[in-house]
């Protein structure tokens, strides 16, 4: 059993939040949107998220107990999701009791780094670290959960970071998009043989980038078959 800085003990057992804060958010205005709420809150209440979304939303449910073990919506997040008026005092009180070694150490007076060390007793880093810090950071602002201008300015550093790594990410994967849309189609050239069967030949690569050694060997290959389609025509 590990211990956080206040001295109460940690549930190494549980996953912790690091969905984007706005996801969740959302994910609790569409469940509002589809009342009553489900017996099993699983992945396919939230059909047009990600997988990976998807798991991060369930598992952050479970981490502030909105859910139990088993997917039953808790009354917690009964009250979450159909009292709109309340939502923040009601999330204030989920972040709590959710992280009690961290707010129990007074968030209005905490140093970036005191809170820092504090998250870390969660057990994450690297990325996941970032996205956690980021998510408790961005609910305790919008539930007015009274914290200091220090980490409120914390708050909006992560955030920036996060959707610099986002937009990033997106423009990485965009490239790569338009890279395979310009990309030329495949060459096909199907050969019958004499004896039988069928050889394929498939070219997927641009001659016109291509070095000379390369495109001497593809020549050579065309000039073969052809002689072969060749003598095979005028065979009787």
């Amino acid at each position: 059993m590990r211990f956080g800085p206040s001295g109460g003990a940690l549930e190494n057992r549980r996953a912790v939040a690091y969905v984007p804060f706005k996801t969740f958010i959302t994910a609790i205005e569409a469940l509002e949107h589809n009342l009553p709420l489900p017996h099993q809150i699983d992945s396919s209440v939230w059909p047009s998220y990600s997988g990976a979304i998807r798991a991060q939303l369930l598992a952050a449910f479970k981490f502030l107990r909105l859910i139990d073990g088993s997917g039953k919506p808790t009354p917690t997040l009964k009250n979450l999701v159909e009292n709109k008026a309340t939502r923040k005092a009601a999330l204030r009180k989920v972040l709590e009791t959710s992280y009690p070694n961290v707010v129990g150490l007074d968030l209005t007076k905490m140093s970036p780094r005191q809170f820092d060390q504090a998250m870390r007793e969660y057990g994450k880093s690297g990325e996941t670290h970032t996205k956690l810090v980021s998510f408790f950071l961005q609910a305790a602002k919008y539930s007015e959960l009274p914290i200091s201008p220090l980490l409120l300015r914390k708050a909006r550093t992560v955030t920036r970071k996060r959707r610099t790594e986002e937009t990033s990410q997106s423009e990485i994967v965009g490239k790569s998009q338009a890279a395979e849309a310009v990309a030329p189609p495949p060459t096909l050239k199907t050969l019958r043989l004499r004896g039988g069967g069928v050889l394929k030949l498939v070219i997927e690569a641009d001659l016109l980038q291509m070095n000379a050694v390369d495109r001497q060997l593809i020549f050579d290959l065309i000039d073969k078959i052809r002689d072969y389609e060749t003598a095979t025509n005028s065979m009787p």
